[in-house]
Formats: C-alpha cells, structure tokens, sequence
C-alpha cells in the first residue's frame, strides 16, 4: 500500500540535512514544531542535471501545515471546516494542524468504497471526516457550509468555514511570513521553482517569496489562467503545463527519487525530466505515509 511506501526513507529522513549556511536562531520554539527550517536535498535527473527538492513530505500536514498552525491559534473558533479533493493534501493538514492546537478539523469529501492514503492520514491525524454523496464538489461545499452554518446556530462564534484548498488571503499571508522564516541562512534564492497547481495559492506564495523565480507550475486539479492565479504582471515570468492524462484523483505511476504523493506533485516528475534545468527548484508538498 501507498501509505507504507517509503517508510524506510522517510525515518531515515528524519537526521539533520546539510543545507548551505547557517539557519537564524529561533525566536519562537514552538514554530520549529510546525515550521522548522526547509529541507532541501539534490537529485540527479537522468544523469544530466542537478535540481534542489523542497521535502516537506517529511512535516505531518505538508506544506499548508506551515502557514495554517499560527493561523488557527489566532482565532477564536474551535472547529474549522473545508470541503476538500478525496486526495487533497489541504484535509491532512487541516486535521494535523487542529489536532497541535486542540481544536477540531472536519473536512467534506466524496462518498467512495474506499478511503483515500490521503483521507486515511487525516482521519488518523484527528479529523472529522464527513462523506458526502453524490460527490460533486458543489455538493460538498453546499454540505460544508450548511454545517459550519448549523454549528454556528447551535454555539454562535464556534465554527469557521474554509473554502477548497484552504484559499483564504489570511491563510496565505500565513504561509508566507512562515515560509520567509524557514528559508535556511544563505540560502541561493533560485532562478526557476517548479510547483504542483490545485487550487493556485501556493504557487501565488511562492511567486511572492521569489519574485524575480521563472515559476514553473503543472496544473494537476482545475483548470485556471496563469494570469487568474498570478495576476498579470507575475504571470508574465511563469509557464504552465497541464496534465492532461491523468486526473486530479489519478495516481502516476511515473514517481520520482523522493516520496510524493501519486495524484499530485508526483506529476511534476515526468515535465522537470523534459524541461527541467540544472539548479532547479521543486516543491514537495507533502506525502501521505503514515509512520512519520
């Protein structure tokens, strides 16, 4: 099974990385619990290029865990809700980050015979799974919302709503002030950044951590403009790439060197093997493996 893939590497993961520099003194202790210095390691494509991996399969919730911790903290709510892709990583961040805080993370997917790794570590990670059917994702949100909307009547002020992809300009404010501190001392800020596209919001992050990076983003979920995510301007030093294969919920089987998840930044693999470069970026943003 998926979710035991790469155990063995993951623990042997878990001793420090040599990074270039020397890491800033933590101010705040508790965030190396929830966003400690990025680990980056080198693989060789091929055996013709180099490029640099952003390895936050290696954190619990991934990336958003990052940014979604401090935000959760900051409000007052107890529960937070978000309808969420069966193999979203946005509901096992969502469940890892409530579960830190003691609050309670409930997330809408869609009804099928078998759980996603993804919905499988988010469950075990705490949270509240609700499956809906029929699937649609405007009926999960409908659902998610009439939720939110029913606990909020019972315990006004308890209950929070999020939309997909937790795409809230709170939340990405968040993220990129943690990510700002979590950049290891000296490092290269990179010429090119390569990123897996769902909802849009990180590869936005990201444009905004390194505004001079071509970003390079394959857009695995929904279909949307460079422009709609970016902005004009920004989108002006960015490429898309879609994959149109396989599906948002799709495994590849095409994986690269490091673990990542199947049904998304996986499928950056088979573009970085035809256009990467040497020096590359690539963003992991999580893994579902349960063991961490």
């Amino acid at each position: 099974m998926l979710i035991n893939r790469h155990m063995a590497d993951r623990k042997r993961d878990r001793s420090p990385v040599k990074t270039r520099g020397r890491v800033a003194k933590e101010k705040n202790p508790l965030r190396s619990s929830y966003s400690p210095t990025l680990v980056i390691k080198s693989y060789k494509v091929e055996n013709t290029f180099t490029i640099r991996v952003v390895r936050d399969d290696l954190l619990p919730g991934g990336t958003k865990q990052r940014g979604l911790v401090p935000l959760l903290a900051s409000l007052p709510e107890k529960e937070f809700v978000m309808p969420s892709a069966n193999s979203g990583m946005g509901q096992v961040a969502l469940a890892v980050a409530a579960k830190m805080l003691g609050k309670t993370g409930t997330v809408f997917i869609a009804a099928r015979a078998k759980e996603t790794d993804a919905t499988k570590l988010a469950r075990l990670s705490g949270g509240n799974i609700q499956s809906v059917r029929p699937g649609y994702m405007t009926v999960r949100t409908k659902r998610a919302k009439d939720y939110t909307d029913q606990k909020n009547a019972q315990n006004p002020g308890s209950t929070k709503l999020f939309a997909l992809g937790i795409d809230d300009s709170k939340f990405e404010n968040s993220l990129l002030l943690q990510l700002r501190r979590s950049i290891p001392g000296k490092f290269k800020a990179p010429e090119r950044v390569w990123v897996a596209i769902g909802s849009g919001l990180l590869m936005r992050v990201l444009g905004k951590l390194w505004p001079k990076a071509m970003l390079l983003g394959v857009q695995v979920g929904m279909r949307q403009p460079l422009e709609e995510i970016l902005g004009e301007e920004r989108a002006k030093n960015a490429k898309l790439f879609i994959e149109e294969e396989l599906n948002f919920d799709q495994n590849t089987r095409d994986l690269p060197p490091w673990p990542s998840m199947p049904s998304y930044d996986a499928k950056l693999w088979k573009f970085i093997k035809l256009y990467g470069q040497e020096g590359d970026l690539v963003w992991n943003v999580g893994n579902p493996v349960l063991g961490n």
